[in-house]
């Protein structure tokens, strides 16, 4: 779930959620969830399921059939 939230965020943002100068960086981001925001643009759902997809706690991800049963899919 987590490799789709990425794909997604970068499907809307056109662009990687994570990005650091170095590898080092890169891992600290993702280890903390820091990203930038969608675009204003995009539905609070989409931005609801992006997190969801993000958060870096995996028990807190939704599971392949809670996400297929949200109205925005």
């Amino acid at each position: 779930m987590w490799s789709m939230g990425v794909i997604l965020y970068e499907l809307c943002a056109l662009k990687p959620p994570f990005d650091a100068p170095s590898l080092h960086f890169l891992a600290m981001k993702i280890v903390r969830g820091a990203y930038n925001p969608l675009p204003s643009n995009f539905s609070s759902e989409m931005k609801s399921l992006i997190s969801q997809l993000l958060n870096t706690n995996e028990r807190m991800r939704p599971d392949v059939n809670k996400v297929l049963s949200m109205p925005i899919i």
